[in-house]
């Protein structure tokens, strides 16, 4: 079964695709980086970005800085 932005998207918030479209069109972003990006609070930013590594589509590699996985890019993609 083929993941689609759509069908992934359905259950998230607006700043968790936000977070996504974002991390697709920048790389590799510390979540400073990402609040300044997009006018969001560090707190939310990071606690979003752990319900994305809970879904896989997200994941924190050293020292806060966050990229998309093989899922996160698919989605993002479809």
């Amino acid at each position: 079964m083929t993941e689609n932005k759509k069908s992934v998207s359905d259950g998230m918030s607006d700043l968790g695709i936000t977070i996504l479209e974002t991390l697709n069109a920048r790389g590799r972003l510390h979540v400073m980086d990402i609040a300044a990006e997009i006018d969001e609070h560090p707190v939310s930013i990071d606690r979003m970005c752990n319900d994305l590594q809970k879904q896989k589509l997200a994941r924190m590699c050293s020292g806060g800085v966050y990229t998309l996985t093989e899922r996160g890019e698919r989605v993002c993609e479809g």
